[in-house]
């Protein structure tokens, strides 16, 4: 039977966890942990409202995940962003057509993600016109994702600058009330 002075207890050590470079590397939160392998590959999830101090984002969320440790600190990248499930659910109105679509598009760095768009119609709409929205919508996406890095995406879509293009190049062929970004994730 080993005694006390045999076993040694391992004591935690409490490990900062870092944004991504697009936030400035600000603290998001902090774990603990016996041994810094362990935390490479967990995920965080924090409110975009959190780091931009910006009430209307309150409905984003953001997910880390720790990359690497670095002078006891843990240094993240975005694996994902999403709408928050009630602010989906608001989006939703009568007499309007709700379009979901999901595809994966590839960065001018060669990042691999998958993005899912929602468009919100004024009006009902026949099927050719809510395909060839469809349609417009992701090469618009594709087109803009092959000229910008994954970080000028993230920031294009947490600006509001990719869906505001999308809109306003898709009036042409149809009026919509919304577009939002409902998820875009990291491959």
């Amino acid at each position: 039977m080993p005694t006390t002075e045999d076993i040694k207890k391992k004591k935690k050590k409490w490990y900062p966890i870092l944004a991504s470079q697009e936030f400035r590397q600000v603290e998001i939160g902090e774990t603990p942990s016996l041994s810094p392998d362990s935390l490479i590959n967990r995920t965080l999830e924090v409110n975009l409202m959190q780091l931009t101090n910006d009430i209307k984002k309150q409905n984003s969320i953001i997910v880390f995940k720790i990359i690497e440790i670095k002078d006891d600190r843990a240094l993240t990248e975005i694996s994902k962003y999403y709408l928050s499930p009630s602010a989906l659910k608001r989006l939703a109105f009568r007499d309007k057509i709700k379009i979901e679509d999901s595809f994966t598009a590839k960065t001018k760095d060669n990042i691999q993600f998958r993005i899912k768009p929602i468009l919100i119609t004024k009006a009902k709409t026949n099927r050719t016109i809510l395909a060839l929205l469809r349609k417009k919508t992701q090469e618009i996406v594709k087109k803009e994702a092959s000229a910008k890095t994954f970080s000028e995406v993230i920031s294009s879509i947490l600006d509001y600058r990719l869906p505001l293009l999308i809109k306003t190049t898709l009036k042409k062929i149809y009026p919509l009330s919304t577009i939002q970004i409902k998820a875009l994730i990291k491959e």
